[in-house]
């Protein structure tokens, strides 16, 4: 995905930085690759294809993000036994503005490309949400992810009627959770069914879940809001059988309470 719009011979690290990005984040035990992307910077700061002076500011940023953070006591951590340093941490970390901040390039960050206004905002309507829990395993990468609240548990700061139907494991068992999410619509009379997929693309599971219970809301007559939860490519699967879709494309607090806002009415 990250060759999409870069043309033949281009490398995505180098052409980031050139775009302006300040830091390159690589998932990848192929030394090879980042050696030759160093090499690929070097050359575009001496050809002038990265100017030196927009890669100094990018460095500069980088510093000053590590001297607020105290990252200079340590490579790795920072010295704990030191009570200044610690002060210094807790007084840098989590200020009220940077929580705000946060916040509203998370709301920025929301989109809604479908919405037939049948099922949003979900104020004052009986929901259901079914989705991950707080661990999960992601179904691209294979990796475990550990967050610190489920979508559902966002929307019921809205509401705390909302009923959450999770994954039992890890990954979804398609016939449990159909059946759980069926019965959990039925007994609370729900007006609206939130489902939450993440990586679908990636997880037969997940994608027969989704189907049964797409067919399921159909037969009664919910309407169903599909919230992406990671890669927007789920959306393939739902396109024109549900009410609105919302990409969150990010299971991390932030992103969780700005898409659950957004369901309740908040722009996007």
């Amino acid at each position: 995905g990250a060759q999409i719009g870069l043309e033949e011979g281009q490398r995505p690290g180098p052409q980031a930085l050139i775009a302006g990005a300040d830091l390159l984040l690589y998932v990848t035990a192929d030394t090879g690759l980042l050696e030759d992307d160093i090499l690929e910077i070097e050359a575009a700061l001496t050809d002038g294809r990265l100017a030196p002076a927009t890669f100094e500011a990018s460095t500069r940023r980088l510093l000053r993000y590590k001297q607020r953070y105290c990252l200079f006591e340590d490579p790795t951590r920072p010295n704990v036994g030191d009570a200044q340093v610690v002060a210094q941490i807790e007084a840098s970390v989590q200020r009220p503005q940077d929580r705000a901040l946060s916040a509203s390039h998370a709301a920025l960050a929301i989109a809604v490309p479908e919405d037939d206004g049948l099922a949003l905002p979900l104020t004052g309507k009986k929901v259901v949400y079914v989705g991950p829990d707080t661990l999960f395993q992601d179904a691209g990468s294979g990796w475990l992810n550990i967050v610190d609240q489920t979508f559902g548990q966002a929307l019921q700061k809205h509401d705390d009627t909302v009923q959450e139907v999770l994954w039992p494991t890890l990954i979804p068992l398609a016939g449990a959770l159909f059946q759980d999410t069926v019965d959990a619509v039925t007994t609370t009379g729900a007006d609206v069914l939130v489902l939450g997929t993440l990586q679908a693309r990636w997880s037969l599971a997940q994608q027969q879940a989704v189907a049964w219970i797409l067919d399921a809301m159909e037969d009664a007559d919910v309407p169903v809001v599909h919230v992406l939860l990671g890669a927007p490519f789920d959306a393939y699967q739902t396109h024109g059988r549900v009410s609105a879709v919302v990409a969150v494309m990010n299971s991390r607090s932030v992103m969780v309470e700005a898409g659950a806002a957004v369901l309740y009415g908040a722009d996007a």
